[in-house]
């Protein structure tokens, strides 16, 4: 048939279907997990790292040896303090198969981050992995409408079509996964 407006074909209803079919799948079909964590394994391979071209060698080492320290740090590198910026990828990229998407929120960086055996690092970020769970909305209508114009926990601006918001949840009970407090964060400041 012919294709509709992404909003009528991709409801609240039938996203949410997907999202627990393919985790169904992942979690219960051998093939459909190797097929994931091999294609993920493979795309990513050691980590994507950047490579800087200032045009002075000696500077561009110190730039990439600056961000592998960030990287190969997790007390640094992630909010909760569990993955490496290579073990991020991969998560993230295994999240994108099994469930469509994944969000990276930039945490502000305190002023100094003291790392036993490091010497003190200065401002850098740190990343905070979030599973598709963790955006919506607070469950107003089946629809996936709230109040403040969130679907599925995005904020959009109609006129130009652009992201200004998600809708974060937070776990309220995480025994009786109560989801039922949300902070607004502003699209500069996630990854989708």
């Amino acid at each position: 048939g012919m294709p509709f407006d992404s909003r009528r074909e991709l409801t609240h209803f039938r996203r949410r279907e997907m999202v627990k079919k393919g985790r169904w799948l992942y979690n219960n079909l051998g093939l459909i997990s190797r097929f994931v964590k091999g294609t993920s394994r493979y795309s990513v391979g050691g980590g994507i790292v950047p490579v800087p071209t200032t045009g002075d060698e000696d500077f561009d080492k110190v730039l990439l040896d600056y961000f592998i320290n960030w990287a190969e740090t997790p007390a640094v590198c992630d909010v909760r303090q569990r993955f490496t910026f290579w073990r991020m990828q991969k998560a993230a990229l295994r999240s994108m198969f099994k469930d469509g998407e994944s969000f990276f929120l930039k945490a502000p960086a305190p002023d100094e981050v003291l790392v036993d055996g490091l010497p003190p690092i200065m401002g850098l970020p740190s990343l905070q992995w979030l599973e598709t769970q963790h955006i919506g909305n607070l469950g107003y209508d089946s629809e996936g409408w709230d109040p403040q114009d969130f679907r599925d926990g995005i904020r959009i601006d109609f006129k130009t079509g652009a992201v200004t918001d998600y809708s974060m949840l937070e776990d309220m009970n995480p025994r009786a996964m109560d989801m039922r407090r949300r902070v607004i964060i502003p699209s500069d400041a996630m990854l989708h």
